[in-house]
C-alpha cells in the first residue's frame, strides 16, 4: 500500500490548475501580511494528484487549500506576519496553571513568520499513518496510557491499539517524536517534496490564528470548542474525536487546541531567553526532550491554550499524542 498517485504536477515550480484561494486576515494582537476577510463556509480544495500538466500557473497564496496527492493530508497556506509568541502577563495565574510550570511561556515576544508556509489541516490520522506503516514496514510496540492515577507502559499497545476505539479518522496517537519524523522523511521521499514537522513558533502562529486570547476562540474556555478533561465534549477524558469534530480556527485548521497533544520540531528550554524570532525551530539547548503542544482529550484547561508547553522524550509514546505536518511552499 503506498501513499497514492503522485502527482506529475506536484511541484509548486510549475503551472498548477487550481480553485480561487480565500484570502485570511489576522486581526487582535496578530498583525498579517494578508489583506480580505476569512470565509468560514465554500472553501475551495485543490487535489494537485492530477493526471497531466495544467495550462495555467497557479499564484501561491494564503488560504490555499491542497493535497499533493489522493491520500496525502489536506494542506492549507498560511499568511506571514508577526505575532506575539508567549503567554501575556496574568494569563497563567488565571488559567491556575500549575506554580512548578509557570514561566515556561516567557518572556512574551514578538515573532514573525516572513515565509509562506502550508499546513496539515488536521492531525495526522489513523488512515494516513497506516499507509506509511505498510510502505515502510515500521515496528512501534509498546504505549503509555495514564491509568489509575498514574502513567504505566503497556506493551500490547500501539497506534492501532491505544485502548480504546478509533476510526481512520481519528488522528494517530501512540507514536514518538521519532515516528513523525519517519513519516515526514517518507512522505518527502515520495513526493520529492518538502514536508517536515513545525517548528514551535510555526505552530504557535498557526494555532492562534490571528487572535491574541488564550484559545483561538476566545479566553474562556467555554463548552463544545475542543475534546479535553473539561470541555464538555462528548471524549472529553475518555478518547480521541474524529478529526474536523470541531469548529476550524481562522486559518481552516482543525483540533489546535485539545484533542492530541502535538510534536513539533524544537528541543525543550525552560522558558523563552534568547529563542528565535524569525519562527525557525530552536534546535540547541535540552534536545533529549522535544516539545509538545496543544493539550490532548485528557489535558486540564490550563493546558489546553495557544501559550500552553509541554516537553517529552523522543522516543515515548503516549495515547494522548500525535503530529501535524508542515510543507515549505516556494512561489
Amino acid at each position: 500500500m503506498g501513499i497514492g498517485r503522485l502527482s506529475a504536477v506536484a511541484l509548486i515550480g510549475w503551472g498548477l490548475t487550481v480553485a480561487t484561494a480565500l484570502p485570511i486576515s489576522a486581526r487582535g494582537q496578530a498583525q498579517s501580511d494578508a489583506a480580505g476577510g476569512l470565509q468560514a463556509s465554500g472553501l475551495p480544495m485543490v487535489d494537485l494528484a492530477l493526471g497531466s500538466r495544467p495550462s495555467r500557473r497557479v499564484t501561491i497564496q494564503p488560504g490555499l487549500v491542497f493535497r499533493d496527492c489522493t491520500n496525502c493530508p489536506e494542506m492549507v497556506v498560511l499568511p506571514t506576519g508577526t505575532f506575539p509568541m508567549g503567554s501575556p502577563l496574568g494569563e497563567e495565574a488565571r488559567e491556575q496553571v500549575n506554580v512548578r510550570h509557570r514561566g515556561r511561556a516567557a518572556p512574551s515576544r514578538e515573532v514573525r513568520i516572513g515565509y509562506l508556509l502550508a499546513v496539515g489541516r488536521t492531525e495526522v490520522t489513523v488512515g494516513q499513518f497506516a499507509r506509511f506503516v505498510a510502505a515502510t514496514g515500521r515496528r512501534m510496540d509498546g504505549c503509555w496510557d495514564f491509568i489509575d492515577r498514574r502513567w504505566r507502559f503497556l506493551p500490547d499497545r500501539t497506534w492501532r491499539r491505544p485502548g480504546f476505539p478509533q476510526s481512520d479518522r481519528d488522528p494517530v496517537v501512540c507514536v514518538s517524536w521519532d515516528d513523525a519524523k519517519a513519516f515526514v522523511t517518507w512522505i518527502s521521499e515520495q513526493m520529492g517534496l518538502p514536508y517536515r514537522l513545525l517548528s514551535e513558533a510555526e505552530w504557535e502562529f498557526a494555532a492562534r490564528s490571528g487572535i491574541g486570547s488564550a484559545r483561538y476562540w476566545g479566553d474562556e474556555l467555554g463548552r463544545g470548542n475542543a475534546n479535553c478533561n473539561g470541555c464538555g465534549s462528548r471524549w472529553d477524558d475518555l478518547r480521541t474525536a474524529p478529526v474536523r469534530s470541531f469548529a476550524e480556527n481562522r486559518y481552516y485548521l482543525f483540533d489546535m487546541l485539545g484533542n492530541v497533544a502535538e510534536w513539533v520540531e524544537d528541543c525543550w528550554h525552560d522558558d523563552y531567553v534568547a529563542a528565535p524570532a524569525d519562527g525557525s525551530a530552536w534546535i540547541s539547548g535540552q534536545c533529549e526532550f522535544r516539545v509538545i503542544r496543544g493539550g490532548s482529550w485528557r489535558s486540564q484547561p490550563a493546558a489546553v491554550r495557544a501559550a500552553a508547553r509541554a516537553r517529552d522524550l523522543p522516543n515515548l509514546r503516549a495515547n494522548s499524542i500525535g503530529f501535524r505536518i508542515a510543507r515549505d511552499m516556494m512561489q
